[in-house]
């Protein structure tokens, strides 16, 4: 016989595996069970973290692999000692798969007995005898010794053999007697054997034909191994001082915290993280993080953050939050509020002016913020193309730089204050009005208005007559005068007369020929289109007539152009016509 030796199936040392695979846990490092650790001693120690220089915020180190028990103590396997005869193998499966299904009866959800605990080797020989020659149709008797060579209880010890080929099996003369299973089977629960204890099966076999004749057998066993140990908890908690009543724009302020250890067990890589909102700023940024190490039970780490309120806005909070890798992350937020002025400045007026034709600007100077705006200063910038005329809320012109300037002593929460912008546009084109305005704790706003300036052509013409009045007979002159009072040229300039009955032309002076066409109101005199009147320039058209009745004549003069004169402007002129008796 062999001993089992801790030796599986396959004949490949176990190596600290159960028969499932997987390693044996509940054994401490040092082989010793953990005793708890009472969180509510007196011994606490503090280690404050210095203000204002946090850590860089970095990737958590990863977990550090901790083997919380030993490599496994005990084994349980199977041994076959081979013989010629080999068997089936359907027969053989089925004996393995009954060797190795668990013994629910042998183990236990608790610690065990002192006895079990340690190394556990209990060692099996097993031992088949046979007669050296047996004769056809005679009962003879085979043996199977198994005897514990160990120094610990084997448990559960099962003998598995099979009827041998060219014999039949006696039951009444088998001792102990086997159960058999649907393959055939024999089975044997042995149960447990002591330390240098032997059990002996004796089978009666009867040979039914010459032959050698033979089988293999089989035992199966387990040991039982114990452990103990204590489980503890981390429990983290963060205690926050309150940062106090609303912050201004540039307050400084300074955030007390401490992290304790309450529970039973040591928080490992405790690291504590802060976001701070926009409203606080921070010189390493707004994400910080400090590594406090290990934190044992009952022990606390102290910590101050000094912060500046950046802007204000609406209330907000600073996240923070404990990172361990015994315990999950403990969150807890402290509310801010910070307070600022807040600047908004715009013009409102005309969008469009002509040359030379005043613009006057409405500046409105707001305040939205929550806290007082101070100190603050207005400045309109002109550009080239607008000169300043007047404005009010004494506001100065600083002339070198074309600014005009406002003080405004206080603006307070909500608040508006209006001033007023006359400017006079000299240049064609966009004009923008640029507008600054600026006040104590960083307030600041600016913004645009453009004025559009367009050149414009204006015609004025006047009609008189150079001698009123005339006698029957006589001569006189009209004169009609055409000028460009705007700032661009106009095209396509007409002009045309209607005399009436009572006079004669005689002729006329442009700068285009005329046309004379008789009508039923009388004669209708059109001078040539004009192409184009310079701003600022005077054409001149005479007509010559004479009187020919007595009384008043009126002469109608029609003026028109492209641009500016697409409805035709008319006017009159009368001369008294007499007649000398």
């Amino acid at each position: 016989g062999q001993p089992l030796d801790g030796q599986p199936l396959d004949g490949q040392p176990l190596d600290g595996q159960p028969l499932d695979g997987q390693p044996l846990d509940g054994q401490p490092l040092d082989g010793q069970p953990l005793a708890p650790v009472d969180p509510t001693g007196d011994e606490t120690r503090t280690r404050p973290w210095p203000s204002g220089l946090p850590l860089e915020r970095s990737a958590i180190a990863e977990a550090k692999s901790r083997d919380a028990f030993a490599a496994p103590t005990s084994v349980s396997g199977t041994v076959e000692l081979p013989e010629p005869l080999a068997t089936s193998e359907t027969a053989r499966v089925a004996a393995v798969e009954s060797i190795v299904e668990a013994d629910p009866q042998v183990t236990a959800s608790r610690p065990g007995k002192r006895a079990l605990e340690g190394e556990q080797a209990p060692s099996l020989i097993i031992d088949k005898w046979a007669p050296t020659e047996i004769t056809v149709g005679e009962p003879a008797f085979f043996q199977i010794r198994v005897r514990n060579a160990g120094v610990v209880a084997a448990h559960g010890v099962r003998v598995v053999d099979q009827v041998p080929e060219k014999t039949q099996l006696d039951l009444s003369r088998t001792k102990p007697a086997p159960q058999r299973n649907p393959q055939g089977l024999l089975i044997w629960e042995l149960g447990t054997i002591q330390p240098g204890e032997e059990q002996t099966v004796s089978l009666s076999l009867v040979a039914t034909a010459e032959g050698e004749i033979g089988s293999v057998a089989q035992v199966t066993f387990h040991a039982q191994a114990s452990v103990r140990t204590v489980a503890t908890r981390a429990d983290l908690q963060i205690q926050l001082a309150p940062l106090g009543g609303p912050m201004l724009v540039g307050d400084r302020a300074t955030m007390s915290m401490t992290v304790t250890n309450r529970g039973s067990g040591t928080a490992r890589d405790v690291t504590v993280e802060v976001d701070l909102p926009a409203a606080l700023s921070h010189p390493a940024g707004n994400e910080l993080e400090n590594a406090l190490g290990d934190l044992r039970p009952g022990e606390s780490a102290s910590m101050e953050l000094a912060v500046e309120a950046a802007q204000g806005g609406a209330r907000q909070a600073v996240a923070i939050a404990v990172r361990s890798q015994s315990q999950a992350m403990v969150q807890e937020e402290v509310p801010v509020e910070v307070r600022a002025p807040q600047l908004r400045v715009k013009a409102e007026g005309p969008k469009r002016r002509y040359l030379e034709r005043a613009a006057t600007m409405s500046l409105s100077v707001t305040n939205p913020g929550t806290a007082a705006a101070r100190n603050v200063r207005v400045d309109a910038a002109l550009p080239a193309g607008l000169e300043f005329a007047r404005a009010d809320q004494s506001g100065q012109y600083l002339r070198d730089e074309n600014i005009v300037s406002w003080q405004i002593d206080t603006i307070a929460p909500g608040g508006e204050v209006l001033l007023s912008l006359t400017m006079l546009p000299v240049l064609p084109g966009d004009q923008a009005l640029r507008l600054t305005a600026e006040g104590d704790l960083g307030a600041r706003a600016t913004s645009q208005r453009v004025l559009q300036v367009n050149r414009r052509a204006e015609l004025l013409f006047t009609v008189k007559d150079l001698e009123d009045p005339i006698e029957v007979g006589s001569e006189t002159a009209y004169l009609i005068e055409v000028h460009n009072t705007g700032t661009k040229p106009e095209a396509s300039i007409r002009v045309a007369a209607l005399l009436p009955p009572g006079m004669e032309y005689l002729g006329s002076q442009g700068p285009r020929p005329a046309t004379v066409t008789n009508t039923s109101e009388g004669q209708q005199v059109g001078f040539g289109t004009v192409p184009s009147l310079a701003a600022q320039e005077t054409v001149v058209f005479r007509i010559r007539v004479r009187g020919r009745e007595a009384g008043g004549q009126v002469m109608r003069v029609q003026l028109s152009s492209d641009q500016v004169q697409r409805v035709a402007v008319r006017k009159e002129e009368s001369t008294e016509v007499y007649l000398d008796q």
